[in-house]
């Protein structure tokens, strides 16, 4: 700032104003006396030494004049105040001194730079400052600023000797002072400015050590923003506000636009009780548990919950983790997982990949358990070195949140957690219900209400009764005497709504229908009969209140709205026209203040973020800005962003997506040509990497979202649009939204024949007809789905298209096994695993591998062979743990059916530990049904039966009616050797209802076990009907195994029936089979059986 005005230079400073020039004003009687009178000519009361300039500090209600607002602080070493106040004769050493406060002056500065002020020091004196707000629009709230900056300074410098110890520190005075600016113009802001400078300082002087005074028109502009007391106590009072010099006591909470209280908790106190019971009970049983909290917008979500994390951090030692959804516009279409894991590791942004490693590690320790979940969350964080599993996101998560409560509770707060998609929901479940001997509560905020599940507590907010609402009122507005009427008009327009309440009466005062006086707000309209009529609905009122603001506020607040809902301040400055960076602090600190923004300073880095209080602020403020001005906001922050990533480039992918695809929206809806096609291909890059980067780690819903975006970015002739359809296509079948999927098939069909992409065409014929066989599994379909893959495997070769191949391949797979030939269903899926691994494409390939191994256990290669190609899949998915325990428990059922059970059921129970440890349904089910099968071999059949038990109800839970008919079909098996044949008919009629008629395995098997049933309850015809329709079924597969039990199958009803000369061919071609195929175990039983029908066999003939 510069010294021209002349405010600078302090009175009796040189070249500045006497001291004698400045009259004092009587506070008692406002008589005008000379400066050098200690009391009043006129009354006698005690004179306190306040410049008295024409309109300065003016007690009158305020006008439309501009305002201006000064601060003076001096700051002193306490050695100088104690020798002082002792009248000690040793001087202190000013020098030094001021060298030691050089630091203490640096922060004040930074402090009053940060509400928006001008600072300089006061003259000739470099232990004063004086900060100056304005000239600015009457309705500013600079005074306010001023204030809250000199109640914030106070708490920086100790006003107590004894908080630092005697001789040491620093002490502060400070003064402050507002007046109305007469007349326009440079010189007139001057003359105005330097008259409140000096009525700053004369506040200044008055002040004791510690002590910050205010002029009252300063405190009639703030309201009930502060706690005063007159300098004088004998101080007349105009009604219940003081009049005088004010001594400031404190800053309250934060209040309101135009002074209205902050809005305190009403209402919801049974909510929050349900909270802290939740809580309570996490605590006690060292569980984990999840809450949420539902209810519209503006009822109070994130509300009742930071009450109770603000009682939960003052009264337990409890660790607390605060995540906001971003909304997709922002980059948050993806699961915040990342957000979860760098708060609970501490990770800055800022760290370079290897501290970021190293924190991670540091919070899940050592061992090779912490290095695996390491590596699956890595890739999340914008990390290589990682291997994303799908299947094992939500154990690593698990895994995180138990290591970030090694000691005491945790408390993870997520708000607005519905935008994070049903996907995400499941998730926390999941990880919540896994959880061990870790006392965490996952608190999700959001709209609308998950799928109800075990463990979870749903709290709804409801619209608050009227009482309650008028309880409300009467805090905001400080009046606990509401006109009935007024309330009314305020009960029908918010509705039991606390936000648009709070929203309603800050807007009335806004527009002056409010009236500040005696301390309380009172309505000034005719509530029957408003003119202008109350707006009708919240987001209105928004609107309304926004359009309100001053226009360089609403300027700022627009800019700011298209960083997001939460920005860094540097940001928004780097953004900013330089011209206007100068004022952009005092912008946002009357923002703040008015509680459209909330302001927040990072522990970690010291930087400065700002966020909407509320998302209907931002939305409101982005629709108050240009398209153009949007755009070029858009892209400008998406390459400040790209600068910033530095060596994580990939983890703020999505937002710098987001951001260009905005900016290229922005300027189609203004009309105005892309300058290139550069931005919407980058755009569109981006956001197709964050599309496979939420696939990988099992975000199928993220992954679709983000590449259907990306697609619409792409012009016609882009060369990666069909593809990106296609894969798009593919997750919503698997998501089972198979209307949209054929949708976007046709588009993908025909963006490939557009663009001449033979490649993509026939891949996207071979999804259309696996599809269509998955819909219809008849022979027809089956047939069509043969010649489609046999002629895309010729077609694809051709082109040297290994996805196509992978996938052309797996469909051979697919008919192969339906047919019921496993040995060539196993060589496919092997090409199939080739093709996908040349491609890159993993999940392709693990999903190829382990179809190897299922038609490798039944087929018809001996045991020894199959478990030495089991041993090679195994290999090549070694890390991938679902697919590792799948094969390895596959492998275990070769070992037991070659006669090692004992090493079998070691190996199987370890896949079931490790399994259910990762909480996969499906895959447990099957390594469950694995064990039972090793048992059987045992001839521990009750262990059997437990086993393939618990693995039928883990089939139910994840509705797949295919495994479920092949568990249900083994154990109808088991369920007879046990001599539960109610229980066997009731399980082959569950394989009969839920197996697929191509499913051979499981007819044949539900076919025979029902057989034997039939059999011991005296129904021989139709027993030998059903095993002997078995045994032909069967025959039509090579798989042998299957083939050797249906026979033994039918040779056991032929002896129930008392036909054993029958039995007897069957059960020796069974034998023979099982012991070319090296199955030991099953070929005991057909010897078993053999032993038991050959001599009646030889007695018949006899």
């Amino acid at each position: 700032m510069e010294s021209a005005s002349g405010w600078l230079v302090p009175p009796g400073e040189p070249n500045g104003p006497s001291a004698e020039d400045i009259p004092i004003v009587c506070e008692a009687c406002g008589e005008r006396n000379s400066s050098r009178a200690r009391f009043c000519q006129r009354c006698g009361a005690t004179l306190v030494a306040v410049a008295a300039p024409d309109h300065v500090e003016s007690d009158g209600p305020p006008s439309d004049q501009p305002i201006v607002t000064a601060a003076v602080f001096e700051i002193s070493p306490r050695a100088a105040v104690e020798d002082a106040g002792e009248g000690a004769s040793e001087m202190w050493d000013a020098a030094g001194a001021l060298e030691e406060m050089a630091d203490t002056l640096q922060e004040i500065r930074g402090v009053l730079e940060r509400y928006g002020c001008a600072v300089d020091t006061l003259g000739g004196s470099p232990n004063t400052l004086v900060a100056v707000f304005g000239p600015e629009p009457a309705a500013a709230d600079g005074p306010l600023r001023a204030v809250r900056a000199a109640a914030e300074i106070r708490e920086v410098i100790p006003a107590a000797a004894g908080d630092l110890g005697p001789g040491s520190g620093s002490v502060m005075r400070a003064g402050v002072g507002m007046s109305e600016v007469m007349g326009s113009g440079p010189e007139a802001s001057g003359l105005w400015e330097q008259r409140v400078v000096d009525l700053a300082v004369r506040l200044q002087r008055m002040a004791e050590p510690g002590e910050v005074i205010v002029g009252e028109g300063v405190y009639r502009r703030i309201g009930n923003a502060a706690a005063v007391q007159p300098v004088d106590g004998r101080a007349r009072m105009d009604g219940d506000q003081p009049v005088g010099p004010l001594r400031l006591l404190e800053v309250l909470a934060d209040p309101a636009v135009a002074s209205l209280r902050e809005p305190t908790f009403v209402g919801r106190e049974r909510e929050l009780e349900r909270l802290r019971q939740a809580f309570q009970r996490v605590l006690s049983e060292r569980i984990a548990s999840i809450v949420w909290i539902t209810g519209g917008a503006g009822m109070g979500k994130t509300m009742v919950a930071e009450a109770f994390l603000r009682g939960l951090e003052e009264a337990v030692s409890a660790r607390v983790i605060r995540v906001r959804c971003r909304p997709p516009s922002e980059g948050g279409t993806m699961w915040p997982l990342a957000d979860i894991v760098e708060q609970a590791a501490w990770v800055n942004e800022q760290d370079p990949p290897e501290e970021v490693r190293a924190k991670i590690h540091r919070l899940l320790g050592e061992g090779e358990e912490a290095g695996r979940v390491a590596a699956r969350l890595l890739p999340a964080l914008g990390l290589s070195g990682g291997l994303a599993v799908p299947e094992e996101t939500t154990w690593a998560l698990r895994r995180v949140l138990e290591a970030a409560a090694p000691n005491g509770p945790l408390v993870v707060f997520i708000d607005d957690a519905d935008r994070a998609g049903v996907g995400f929901a499941g998730v926390l479940k999941e990880a919540a219900h896994r959880t061990r001997q870790a006392p965490v509560l996952l608190i999700c905020a959001a709209r609308s209400e998950p799928v109800p599940g075990d463990g979870t507590t749903l709290i709804r907010l409801e619209p608050l009764p009227d009482a309650e609402l008028s309880s409300l009122v009467a805090q905001l507005t400080a009046n606990p005497e509401t006109d009935p009427a007024f309330m009314d008009a305020i009960a029908r327009t918010a509705g039991g709504n606390p936000f648009a309440t709070e929203q309603l009466l800050a807007l009335l005062a806004d527009q002056g229908r409010l009236r500040f006086e005696h301390r309380a707000w009172v309505p000034d309209f005719d509530p029957f009969a408003p003119d202008p009529p109350l707006p009708p609905s919240t987001q209105e009122i928004v609107e309304e209140r926004v359009r309100g603001l001053d226009p360089d506020q609403r300027r700022a607040i627009g800019l700011a709205s298209v960083l997001g809902e939460a920005f860094p301040w540097a940001l928004l400055a780097a953004l900013m026209p330089e011209e206007e960076r100068a004022d952009l602090q005092g912008h946002l600190a009357a923002l703040t203040s008015k509680r459209f923004l909330r302001s927040e300073t990072s522990a970690a880095t010291g930087e400065e973020t700002y966020s909407f209080t509320h998302s209907q602020f931002r939305s409101a403020a982005l629709a108050e800005v240009d398209e153009e001005v949007r755009a070029g906001i858009h892209e400008r922050c998406a390459e400040r962003l790209h600068d910033a990533s530095g060596e994580r480039p990939d983890r703020h992918a999505e937002l710098i997506g987001s951001h260009l695809e905005s900016a290229c929206r922005a300027r189609r809806n203004a009309g105005s040509p892309e300058p290139n096609d550069e931005l919407p291909r980058r755009a569109a890059g981006l956001l197709a990497s964050a599309g496979a980067a939420a696939a990988t780690l099992g975000d199928l819903h993220g992954a679709v979202q983000l590449w259907l975006r990306a697609s619409s970015l792409m012009s016609s002739d882009d060369p990666v649009q069909p593809q990106l359809l296609l894969e798009t296509a593919v997750l919503l079948a698997e998501l089972g939204e198979r209307s949209t999927a054929e949708g976007l098939l046709s588009q993908a069909s025909r963006a490939a024949r557009y663009a001449d992409d033979r490649a993509v065409e026939w891949r996207a014929r071979l999804v259309r007809t696996r599809l269509a066989f998955a819909d219809m599994p008849d022979q027809e379909s089956l047939e069509t789905l043969r010649e489609t893959a046999d002629s895309a495997v010729s077609a694809l070769r051709e082109l040297g298209d290994d996805v196509g191949l992978a996938w052309a391949w797996s469909a051979r797979v697919v008919v192969r096994r339906h047919r019921g030939h496993f040995a060539a269903a196993a060589n496919a899926a092997e090409r199939a695993a080739e093709h996908a691994r040349r491609a890159g494409r993993d999940r392709d390939e693990v999903a190829a591998l382990r179809d190897v191994a299922r038609a490798i256990v039944d087929g018809p290669t001996p045991v020894r062979d199959a478990m030495g190609r089991c041993e090679g899949v195994l290999s090549a998915v070694r890390g991938r743990r679902p697919a590792e325990q799948e094969v390895a428990t596959t492998r275990a059922v070769l070992m037991a059916r070659g006669g090692a059970v004992d090493e079998a059921r070691t190996v199987a129970a370890s896949s079931v530990e490790e399994v259910e440890d990762l909480g996969l349904e499906r895959e447990l089910a099957m390594c469950l049904l694995r064990s039972g099968q090793i048992e059987v071999y045992g001839q521990e059949l009750r262990t059997a039966e437990r086993l393939m038990r618990q693995a039928l109800e883990h089939a139910d839970r994840v509705a797949e009616p295919g495994l479920h008919a092949e568990i249900a079909a083994s154990l109808a098996h088991v369920a007879i050797e046990v001599r539960d044949l109610q229980g066997a008919l009731e399980f082959t009629e569950m394989a009969d209802q839920d197996g697929a008629p191509g499913d051979l395995w499981t007819q044949v098997r539900w076919r025979s076990a029902r057989a034997k049933v039939l059999a011991k309850e005296g129904r021989p015809d139709e027993a030998k009907a059903l095993a002997r329709q078995a045994v032909q079924l069967a025959d039509q597969t090579d798989l042998i195994d299957l083939r050797a039990s249906a026979l033994l199958d039918l040779a056991e009803v032929l002896r129930l029936t008392e036909r054993p000369n029958e039995a007897v061919p069957f059960a020796r071609r069974a034998l023979r089979t099982l012991e070319r195929k090296g199955a030991e175990a099953p070929a005991t039983r057909a010897r078993a059986l053999l032993e038991e029908i050959e001599p009646r066999s030889a007695e018949r003939a006899g």
